[in-house]
């Protein structure tokens, strides 16, 4: 096959690449065919066919494939979960449901560190971090369903308070929050990574991994126990809002 042949990555004297060197799908394309890794090595696809190359080096025990394996169980439990919240919104309050969902997502996060930390010295483990995957999907699914039902409350008391409706003008604010925090999280990982004087195509040493490992579990578990703070403080009820559609009902009849 044309374009060479892959070999695993590793540091200077031969030592084997870490467990982050691992994670992840490696693929080597050309013309004439494909390299994907496989659990023994590499598959090679060319004009003759698909074969298992074996590496000639020990493998570590953590897999690549774990990456994929971590994805769909995120997926699929956050697919699965939303409509579980929407009925459970309908029996409890959805703000008590959101701080809920956001306490599941810290003890993830914990859990999600623990496990890395653990395979920095050792073998990974496959289910607890499948399982860690799925409890984030749960947690991260509530947000789909709870803070548009909840921002459509607080427009509902908004107007009972100004008499005007402002959908749009929540709508937008909460965009722009959502893409400003979306920029500045991607430039902080770049930042982040930089600091920690990661190179591509480099092994990565302890200070990568160790950047890595805060930038994937303790810093999000950080944002959401901000998070939930505000939640802990917040008094729009089910109760509450019930009284403000009768209001505004009555307002509506008589104008």
């Amino acid at each position: 096959m044309a374009g060479g042949s892959h070999v695993r990555k590793t540091a200077p004297g031969g030592v084997r690449s870490s467990y982050l060197g691992d994670l992840g799908l490696m693929v080597v394309s050309c013309e004439e065919g494909e390299i994907r890794q496989s659990q023994n090595g590499v598959y090679v696809y060319d004009t003759n066919g698909t074969r298992d190359v074996p590496l000639s080096e020990p493998r570590s025990e953590t897999r690549p494939e774990l990456t994929e394996l971590y994805m769909l169980a995120f997926f699929l439990a956050y697919l699965v979960s939303v409509p579980l919240w929407v009925r459970a919104s309908r029996r409890f309050a959805k703000v008590h449901l959101l701080a809920a969902s956001l306490g599941l997502a810290l003890v993830a996060y914990a859990a999600l560190w623990a496990i890395f930390e653990a395979a920095r010295t050792g073998p990974s483990e496959t289910l607890p971090m499948l399982v860690t995957a799925a409890l984030l999907g749960v947690s991260m699914s509530s947000a789909l369903v709870l803070s548009p039902a909840i921002r459509a409350e607080v427009i509902d008391y908004d107007e009972l308070l100004s008499g005007e409706r402002k959908e749009g003008v929540y709508t937008a604010i909460s965009d722009v929050v959502f893409r400003l925090g979306s920029a500045v999280s991607i430039a902080a990982a770049g930042w982040a990574l930089e600091w920690s004087g990661y190179r591509p195509g480099v092994v990565p040493d302890a200070r990568v991994e160790t950047t890595v490992l805060w930038a994937m579990t303790l810093i999000p578990a950080a944002c959401v126990a901000l998070a939930i703070l505000p939640l802990l403080r917040f008094g729009l009820t089910e109760r509450e809002h019930a009284r403000i559609m009768g209001e505004l009902e009555q307002r509506r009849a008589a104008g």
